[in-house]
């Protein structure tokens, strides 16, 4: 593999809990009653899809804008807080002193990356940031990650993708990318569409995304 693309919201950080818990608290100001569960099939999707999602399940007709608004102001407070994924940063380090090229790919805002990047000082480590504003079409769709790959001069095909919801490793399979899955999110059952599934970061030695891609596990 020539480049290794990251999601960010529970690749990188520890943070799909509290995109939920915010995104519970805003639909309640509205008078809307979601659990968790509810809320799982748009992990890692964009804001339209969430809200197209939210809006034919329940039938509701919701100011997004103020849920957007509130939904910011609480994921913003929470994420002062917010930790690494376990065994990541170590493994950006040893990936960028062997010359990986790296790129985050996320449906996050362009604020939310852009926080998480000076808050973790990662403005270097990664050679692309992209998020849900450059693109036009969320994952599943591979755009995002079709994208960072034109964006590194690397063909899909020698790209390596680390996620951790159904939707990116859809979108990252049909990028045509070697699919890494990390269960921080779902479990391993709903994951199984990716080539490699770890449950934490120590089972993935900088080794294995070194390697050609004809030397990669395969499932």
């Amino acid at each position: 593999m020539k480049a290794v693309i990251f999601d960010m919201d529970g690749v990188l950080i520890d943070s799909e809990k509290i995109h939920q818990q915010a995104e519970i608290h805003s639909l309640g100001r509205l008078g809307v009653q979601v659990t968790p569960a509810d809320l799982k099939p748009f992990a890692g999707a964009s804001r339209t899809l969430f809200r197209e999602g939210l809006s034919q399940r329940f039938g509701h007709h919701l100011d997004w804008d103020a849920f957007f608004a509130e939904k910011d102001r609480v994921l913003f407070e929470r994420m002062k807080d917010v930790k690494p994924v376990p065994g990541v940063l170590p493994l950006l380090q040893e990936l960028q002193a062997n010359g990986m090229r790296l790129a985050v790919a996320t449906s996050s805002q362009r604020p939310v990356l852009a926080f998480i990047m000076e808050k973790f000082n990662l403005d270097g480590v990664f050679d692309v940031k992209l998020c849900a504003n450059d693109i036009t079409r969320s994952k599943p769709d591979p755009e995002i990650f079709l994208l960072a790959a034109d964006r590194l001069g690397i063909p899909p095909e020698d790209c390596a993708v680390v996620e951790d919801s159904i939707n990116g490793v859809r979108a990252a399979k049909a990028a045509g990318m070697y699919t890494i899955a990390i269960t921080t999110s779902f479990p391993r059952e709903q994951l199984d569409a990716a080539d490699l599934i770890i449950d934490r970061y120590e089972e993935l030695p900088v080794e294995v995304l070194l390697s050609p891609r004809n030397a990669y596990p395969a499932r």
